[in-house]
């Protein structure tokens, strides 16, 4: 989101751009656990090698280097869960909001804003 000028002012993206420096990796047994239970297997019966110290960390996830079975190399993105539920919580807040609160008569605004949630969506 803090490389997203376009979706959010300035003071905002100033302060998400804070949330990438320096960002402490999530737990290798947090990794392992999602990764396998999303892959449906061991991290070894998947890949050759898997690089526990990510090559990229932020707020929701990271990015890990590995080499599948077959030698090719890869990385791997794991997302926190927890915080994809939560921002997935708040895009449902205001997507209700949206309907609620925006009078039907105000149909320019409604309409800005509701493309504006939808460009968020996917990010979330």
């Amino acid at each position: 989101m803090s490389t997203r000028a376009d979706l959010l002012p300035h003071d905002i993206i100033y302060e998400l751009e804070k949330l990438q420096d320096e960002v402490a990796p999530f737990p290798m047994t947090e990794v392992r656990e999602v990764i396998e239970h999303e892959l449906g297997d061991t991290l070894e019966n998947i890949f050759k090698e898997f690089h526990e110290y990510p090559i990229a960390a932020a707020s929701i996830g990271q990015v890990h280097r590995a080499k599948l079975l077959s030698g090719k190399d890869v990385v791997v993105k794991y997302n926190d869960l927890t915080l994809k539920k939560i921002f997935s919580w708040i895009w449902l807040f205001l997507k209700t909001w949206l309907i609620l609160l925006i009078p039907r008569h105000a149909l320019g605004l409604f309409i800005v804003f509701e493309k504006w949630l939808k460009s968020l969506k996917p990010l979330l």
